[in-house]
């Protein structure tokens, strides 16, 4: 079962090939794409589709140069709070831009079980939509979470979980107008929209955030034959490529996936 990344806008072709990202086993074989956390620095869980390359960086005609949406999401986290670690957990399903939902639960089992055994995890990041109509949303949402699938069910009661023992968790608000992100119902999650006043408009929405930006080259090196982007609007390059291209690029990317790791990116630099 899979359901669509929130957020980023693109239109150009891209390449889904990918060298083997690094594989950590744990011990109930969640699937960790990355862990760099340690005790020296907050440690952010970031939930996310590291496989696809769904964000397409490249100005030149018939070139392909791509991110992932989880290392654009991560980058947007670190653009505010450059001394956060990671662990990064890959819940895709295989070169599709969606998510599976049994491995997002996964995610979030090795995420409790971790702070049960004493591990510090700063925040949790989840940028992901199940969207269901607006007008399905009541006063009192405890009988419609009951009507929910039962992965659904599972994967709330485990936000909520962690978030009681003291992490908090920060969800996209979702990009569709008339719509509300079922992942939203956890009680206690802090639930991030775009301040442009698009996407999800409904009390569920607790936080909002920038969700809109502007996409630049900061740097161009022909001898070196790389191109460096800034996207997170920062000033700094986030991502370079191999490759010469002209320096007219200005696309936009937008959506809550984004509002949500920037918005986590403040709270960590205003609690460390």
């Amino acid at each position: 079962m899979g359901e669509k990344v929130t957020g980023t806008e693109f239109t150009k072709p891209i390449d889904t090939k990918k060298s083997p990202p690094q594989q950590i086993q744990t011990p109930d074989d969640s699937n960790i794409f990355e862990n760099t956390c340690d005790d020296t620095k907050p440690c952010v869980a970031v939930i996310d589709n590291f496989d696809y390359k769904a964000v397409d960086m490249s100005v030149k005609p018939n070139e392909s140069t791509s991110i992932t949406h989880g290392e654009v999401v991560t980058s947007f986290i670190k653009s505010e709070y450059p001394e956060a670690n990671f662990i990064k957990y890959d819940t895709s399903i295989p070169k599709r831009p969606l998510l599976s939902i049994k491995k997002m639960i996964n995610a979030l089992k090795d995420i409790k079980q971790r702070i049960d055994n004493g591990q510090k995890i700063s925040a949790v990041n989840l940028s992901a939509e199940f969207l269901k109509p607006m007008n399905e949303l009541k006063e009192d949402n405890k009988e419609l979470k009951k009507s929910f699938s039962t992965e659904m069910q599972e994967e709330l009661a485990l936000i909520e979980e962690i978030i009681q023992k003291g992490t908090p968790v920060f969800i996209a608000g979702g990009n569709s107008k008339g719509s509300y992100n079922q992942l939203n119902l956890a009680e206690g999650a802090i639930n991030v929209g775009m301040e442009e006043n698009r996407g999800c408009k409904n009390d569920l929405i607790n936080k909002k955030e920038q969700g809109f930006f502007d996409t630049r080259i900061t740097s161009s090196d022909k001898k070196e034959n790389t191109t460096c982007f800034d996207y997170t609007e920062d000033g700094k390059a986030d991502y370079c490529s191999e490759y010469v291209s002209s320096l007219d690029l200005n696309q936009q990317l937008w959506g809550s996936s984004l509002s949500t790791p920037k918005f986590l990116g403040k709270y960590l630099k205003e609690k460390y």
